[in-house]
């Protein structure tokens, strides 16, 4: 490596036909200059040239060139380079050697010696120009590996104690190709990892052997794209195509792809292969009362358990919403796999903690098996699909082996999604009404809006019957906007003929994440002589379990726009008198299982007890016999429904019981009741 030179070594270079001069990096100042290079630059003396600011009009990417320079000038390298310098204006291309020279106060600045070049060598200029403001990292090696030439972009990234090959890449094969190319082998492509300034980065790299231009030594010259960001960008993507986001398991696409390879070529002594479908039982109405931001947090807990506990020839993937899949190689037989999927249901006994509160989460589990009942990945899920589907029909919380019989259980669930979607698009669903009795006056004082199905066959389904296929299909969406409005309607024809008794609608949780209901309402709570006080929605009691604000904000609105807001189906759930008292409630109703119960009257009393406490009007569902009634009356009770008053009735006979009872010709007259009270 060279010395640094001092300014007493220029005693040689004053006479030197070449231009010579020494250039202050850090004032951007000429401090000395032989008279060729007075001339060159066209100035009428050296103190002319030393006045003159030359950082004045230099650009931003040459100012931060020099000083990159300067740190390879300290350290005694010479640096050979094609410049065009603009003395007066006028180009004039330069072949330039630098080198550091110490000042007088101890700086470094830099010697600049330089050839002129013929106005022909334009293109060469060009070209040096090109590799100097490239962002390509062009450098070259000797056959040693040892760096013999850097362009500005090279020098900013690698640090320059990194003068070799085996500094700068960090995989020794590349390495070894790289140093092993020949003539013969003269140019290559690759993408690796290197060591920079900024540390490891991803670099496509392409060589070429060829002589050097100085003294024609075999040189390998290197050109380099940093592509760390595109690689990474890459990466993420193949990532994401195969693994889910929330949870970083494989997503349907991997786990299908996954068991396919495992399938291909799998003879009958490899044994058979189990596939489980599991799903989270009631994970909706997580979703529907914590929101789902605590349905995430829990599906990601879900995902740690399967996965600390995955068998280590197992596939587990999350295929999508609640839905997991695992795949189980080893186990001989179905009876030595029960043992394992036995250990998965076990992680759902302890409780899950999310968004403060603990959770008893279940889950439902189907399972198919290769070969015994099926050959290929999709038949396989298809199977251990409805195995599923029966778990869940069982209550939920258990497992179900595949079985024969169940593809015809799940045929049938097809044809029932397709009559129900017929049945809705032909006008056979349609709302029955049960009368509500006030147990003070014995009056009908309201009615509940009941769905019911007329078959193409002429029966009618409950709503137990097709519900559950509406809700597991979505079609549920569409019948509570048919249902809501189709009561209203009846409604306001009960109004037209002076019946003023409130007709209640059942309203499913997930119509409450829908911003056309809360619009809905508005509409019809500004509608002319309409009362929406006569128009209650039920809503159900595990919906107001959590201290979701969107709902609560939701119930709010409802309940300002003069909307009754009544708990269906209360006594079934944990509510608790805090989590009343944060929503708007002006009603619940005693479930209809604790009604029929043997010790009705003590599960009755709690109810009753929570209903006094809230101040809320209380009405009993489900009420079959006189001393049910009776009891009820005695103990604060408002109103009831059931079969002791009447079942659900179609439209015009809910009208013919009430203007018959009212009076025909009288229709403010109170409207009584069939049933009266025992003595």
């Amino acid at each position: 490596m060279e010395q640094v030179l001092e300014l007493k070594d220029l005693t040689l270079a004053e006479t030197s036909r070449f231009p010579v001069w020494v250039f202050d990096i850090d004032t951007a100042h000429i401090v000395w200059a032989n008279e060729a290079a007075v001339d060159i630059w066209y100035a009428e003396s050296f103190a002319e040239l030393a006045a003159r600011d030359m950082g004045a009009e230099m650009s931003t990417s040459i100012k931060a060139r020099l000083r990159q320079y300067r740190s390879d000038l300290e350290r005694g390298e010479i640096i050979n380079e094609l410049w065009t310098i603009y003395p007066r204006g006028i180009p004039c291309p330069l072949m330039c050697r630098f080198r550091g020279i110490r000042l007088y106060d101890g700086r470094i600045a830099m010697l600049c010696e330089a050839e002129v070049l013929d106005q022909d060598a334009s293109e060469l200029v060009r070209a040096s120009q090109a590799l100097l403001y490239t962002s390509a990292i062009v450098s070259t090696y000797g056959v040693d590996g040892r760096c013999r030439f850097m362009n500005p972009a090279a020098r900013r990234t690698y640090d320059p104690s990194h003068t070799t090959l085996a500094d700068r890449l960090c995989e020794p094969v590349l390495q070894t190709r790289l140093l092993r190319m020949s003539p013969d082998v003269s140019e290559g492509r690759f993408t690796g990892i290197v060591q920079t300034r900024q540390g490891l980065r991803t670099h496509e790299i392409e060589s070429r052997v060829t002589q050097d231009s100085d003294d024609g030594a075999t040189v390998l010259v290197v050109t380099e794209i940093d592509v760390t960001e595109k690689e990474a960008a890459k990466a993420e993507t193949a990532y994401l195509a195969y693994h889910d986001a929330l949870t970083g398991l494989g997503n349907r696409l991997y786990f299908s792809q996954s068991v396919t390879e495992r399938l291909e070529g799998r003879g009958a002594a490899d044994g058979p292969l189990f596939l489980c479908f599991l799903d989270l039982d009631r994970f909706k109405y997580i979703n529907d009362t914590l929101g789902h931001a605590a349905g995430d947090e829990l599906l990601v807990q879900v995902a740690e358990r399967l996965r600390a506990h995955l068998p280590a020839s197992g596939i587990l993937s999350r295929l999508g919403g609640d839905e997991f899949a695992i795949l189980i190689d080893g186990a001989a037989d179905i009876t030595a796999f029960t043992a394992i999927s036995d250990e998965i249901i076990r992680l759902f006994q302890d409780r899950y903690r999310v968004s403060g509160r603990e959770l008893s989460v279940n889950a439902s589990m189907g399972i198919s098996s290769y070969p015994a009942d099926a050959s290929t990945f999709d038949d396989l899920l298809r199977t251990a699909d409805m195995a599923l589907h029966a778990a869940k029909e069982d209550a939920g919380g258990g497992v179900v082996v595949y079985d024969p019989a169940l593809a015809e259980r799940t045929g049938r669930f097809l044809e029932l999604d397709t009559d129900l979607r017929n049945a809705l698009d032909a006008g056979q669903l349609d709302l029955h009404y049960q009368p509500r009795i006030d147990l003070a006056t014995n009056r009908i004082v309201g009615t509940e809006a009941l769905l019911r199905w007329r078959t193409a066959g002429g029966d009618v389904a409950l709503p137990d019957e097709f519900i559950p296929i509406a809700e597991a299909t979505g079609l549920i969406d569409q019948i509570g906007i048919f249902v809501l409005a189709e009561a209203f309607d009846r409604s306001q024809e009960l109004a037209a003929l002076g019946l003023r008794i409130a007709v209640s609608v059942n309203i499913a949780p997930r119509q409450f994440r829908d911003p056309n209901l809360l619009a809905e309402l508005t509409r019809l709570a500004a509608l002319p002589g309409f009362d929406p006080g006569l128009f209650e929605l039920e809503i159900t009691e595990t919906m107001l379990i959590s201290d979701n604000v969107q709902l609560k904000n939701t119930l709010a609105r409802i309940s300002r726009l003069g909307f009754p807001l009544v708990i269906d189906d209360f006594g079934t759930a944990y509510s608790n008198m805090a989590a009343l008292k944060r929503y708007p409630i002006d009603g619940i109703k005693i479930d209809r299982s604790l009604i029929g119960t043997d010790d009705f009257e003590t599960l009755a009393s709690g109810v009753l007890t929570i209903g006094k406490l809230l101040g809320v009007k209380i009405i009993a569902e489900g009420v079959e016999t006189a001393q049910q009634r009776d009891w009820l009356a005695e103990n604060g009770c408002h109103e009831f429904q059931g079969f002791l008053a009447s079942p659900a009735l179609p439209f015009p006979d809910l009208v013919a019981m009430l203007q018959h009872a009212s009076g025909a010709n009288d229709s403010a007259a109170p409207v009584e009741t069939v049933t009266q009270r025992s003595s």
